[in-house]
């Protein structure tokens, strides 16, 4: 998880989303509640989301958009906080697991646990370790809030972190001999870019094996 720089809110939520926050909130049929609920899933707003998050899960920096469709993402759930279905601060984009039912699906931990870790609010490195030991790259929580994110979005599922660490390895090996060369360098540098996977774990090694400071941006 890196930080994220949310954009401008796209216009149809602005436009609407008070007269659209309003009718939710009078409906008493579920079934209206269900239609008048969708309407947060705009072209416009998806496409900004894809655009913020370089089409990459906010919470495990998978890339999505290539081999799957993403989704729109509430930070805090619209089940427990309709007031908040269509409000531009509280969409993210995210993956199908990550999201999922096993994973944070409608959590909503409260304080001093909570809430999740949030890229466009939180720096991520205040709460988690992106932890490379031997040949596995782990997400470790290093708050209560850190903690949390880990274990109920279950950011160290074995599929993920077998995948994650095997993309690791690589840059370890690219890492090493960027200490003398050129490309290896700028191979590594954009590994460490907002639009690469894991780039958390990327800029880890940068400062690691370098021993330098990350430039002021890496987009």
């Amino acid at each position: 998880m890196i930080k994220v720089t949310r954009g401008s809110e796209p216009a149809v939520l602005s436009t609407n989303k008070a007269t659209w926050t309003r009718e939710l909130l009078a409906a008493v049929d579920s079934k209206a509640k269900r239609k008048i609920q969708g309407r947060y899933r705009r072209r416009s707003v998806r496409t900004r989301l894809e655009s913020d998050f370089n089409g990459k899960c906010a919470y495990c920096e998978s890339r999505i958009t290539h081999i799957s469709y993403s989704r729109i993402e509430h930070v805090l759930p619209k089940q427990l906080h309709p007031d908040l279905t269509f409000e531009w601060t509280n969409l993210v984009l995210a993956c199908e697991r990550c999201n999922g039912s096993d994973a944070k699906a409608t959590n909503d931990p409260q304080p001093p646990s909570g809430p999740f870790v949030d890229p466009t609010v939180d720096e991520p490195s205040d709460h988690l370790n992106f932890v490379i030991s031997n040949t596995v790259a782990s997400v470790v929580g290093r708050t209560p809030r850190g903690v949390t994110t880990e274990n109920l979005i279950r950011l160290n599922r074995w599929e993920l972190r077998d995948y994650r660490s095997l993309q690791v390895r690589k840059l370890q090996v690219v890492a090493v001999v960027a200490r003398t060369d050129t490309d290896a360098r700028t191979l590594l540098a954009d590994a460490c870019k907002s639009a690469a996977e894991y780039a958390a774990f990327a800029r880890r090694l940068w400062a690691d094996v370098l021993g330098e400071s990350p430039p002021a941006s890496w987009e």
